[in-house]
């Protein structure tokens, strides 16, 4: 504990930051960090996200005028089997920047940052700073951002939609149409045009809705029917322009397809097995039980690193897991709330309809888990009560549970980072035919030189720092 209270002192010599000063501070450091580790990556790996971080460049070519659009990718996709607003929302810095990959991979950091800015709509004061560093330093959480997809936009506009029905859950007004409405509809269909997988999200809220007013009718009509009328205008017009351009039938078969070809039946074990994967380390084990001595050094390091990306106990580090659990049993028999994030009701239907909607969607049984399809959401409203419950410990305890999850960040994200630095076929996968055959310039392609990586390190080292300088509440100071 000295030697991490002495590198904060030299790193902040000052006693503490301005609050709000070091959030902005937090964001720089946290943009450097990621661009740093974007130019260091000659692919990507660690995960069971094969395709999808080449097919949206792709698809933004159509809405740049580049591409035809009745491309086939995979031998299933087209242009509608994606919903735009990703693909828009790159095609206009592609179109700003130049129509390369790196321009891409780049501009598709910057979802990750505006994730780390809602924190301020759930938390106050310091336990933003601790929440956003519980976050940045999280191989989950750099994995799902670093990786170009439109699940991390997707997050932040499903994020923006809970807050503000949180607040129509809190009126008792009369009225049928205010801000509050208005702007969960708008959020919640900008997050289905972002990805179709937030529909299980404004299921979610409807469930919570139908909860909350059993019993009466017309509070359930009067606090929905705006909010889920504004999603749908939000919709309509990529709807319309989809039926008018493929037809309404393929237009719907189209976007029904990326959750797979499977019958009920068979979706039904599929949607048990991906449950079951997603809480257990499956990979991981098998690797223990079916040891092959020609590949036990590459899939021993391949089943840790994949641990921290794929199940659930790993994307909150078995450090912060550990602790959620163990509070959660103590606050439960001592009879103290559980948190405070959002109302029990709702958080728990926001858990179940979130976990079994994301195993319902996800194709085909995932050995690796699902965490990353659909689940982003639930991953950062845990990490919020994690952060409320490691904010009322002992300041010493609170930054040995920050080394100890730092530590784990080291052994996952950061070797998996050097793997790739030093070009390690540890971490190569298939994803390197779509590469190759894609004549795809990476930007470390264009840089080619290692200081990216000793950057980021720098980078991260701040972060930890920050995080063992902040986590003081009042009662500390």
């Amino acid at each position: 504990m000295l030697k991490i209270n002495g590198i904060t002192k030299i790193l902040f010599p000052t006693d503490y930051f301005n609050i709000n000063a070091s959030r902005w501070f937090v964001l720089l450091i946290y943009w450097l960090t990621l661009a740093s580790v974007q130019l260091c990556i000659p692919i990507y790996s660690g995960s069971d996200w094969y395709g999808d971080w080449w097919l949206h460049y792709d698809v933004a070519q159509f809405y740049l005028g580049e591409k035809a659009g009745d491309t086939i990718y995979f031998g299933i996709y087209t242009v509608t089997s994606r919903t735009p607003l990703f693909n828009l929302f790159i095609s206009y810095y592609l179109g700003l920047f130049g129509n390369g990959f790196s321009v891409y991979q780049l501009a598709a950091l910057l979802p990750g940052i505006f994730l780390l800015t809602t924190i301020t709509l759930f938390l106050r004061s310091r336990k933003v700073i601790l929440a956003m560093i519980l976050l940045a330093l999280n191989p989950y959480m750099n994995h799902m951002i670093i990786f170009p997809w439109p699940k991390i936009l997707t997050s932040i506009y499903i994020i923006a939609g809970i807050y503000f029905y949180l607040k129509i859950r809190k009126e008792v007004a009369s009225t049928w149409l205010n801000h509050s409405r208005l702007y969960c509809g708008i959020s919640l269909g900008l997050a289905m045009l972002t990805h179709p997988s937030a529909l299980i999200y404004v299921v979610a809220i409807a469930v919570d809705n139908l909860w909350l007013n059993r019993g009466h009718f017309l509070n359930i009509i009067r606090q929905l029917t705006i909010p889920l009328s504004s999603a749908f205008a939000v919709l309509l017009p990529w709807l319309l322009w989809g039926i008018n351009r493929y037809g309404i039938r393929e237009f719907f078969h189209n976007s029904a397809i990326t959750t797979g070809k499977a019958s009920i039946a068979v979706r039904i074990v599929d949607t048990l097995k991906n449950a079951l994967y997603t809480l257990e380390p499956h990979r991981l084990l098998n690797e223990f039980l079916n040891i092959d001595p020609e590949r036990t050094r590459i899939g021993a390091w391949n089943s840790w690193l994949l641990l921290y990306y794929d199940v659930l106990p790993g994307t909150l580090t078995l450090t912060m897991a550990g602790l959620l659990i163990v509070t959660a049993i103590k606050r439960y028999f001592n009879k103290i709330p559980l948190q405070s994030i959002l109302p029990h009701s709702f958080f728990v239907i926001i858990i179940m309809v979130g976990f079994w909607g994301g195993c319902i969607l996800q194709p085909g049984p995932n050995p690796g888990g699902i965490v990353g399809e659909s689940m982003t959401p639930i991953f950062f409203f845990l990490v919020l009560v994690i952060a409320e419950y490691l904010y009322v410990l002992p300041i010493n305890v609170k930054r040995s549970l920050l080394l100890l999850s730092f530590g784990e960040f080291l052994l996952s994200f950061g070797l998996h980072m050097s793997f790739m630095a030093m070009d390690s076929p540890i971490v190569w996968d298939s994803n390197l035919n779509l590469k190759f055959n894609n004549d795809l310039f990476f930007a470390r392609d264009l840089t080619e030189t290692a200081w990216p990586i000793f950057v980021g390190a720098i980078s991260f080292l701040i972060l930890f720092a920050i995080g063992c300088k902040n986590p003081v509440n009042e009662k500390e100071k």
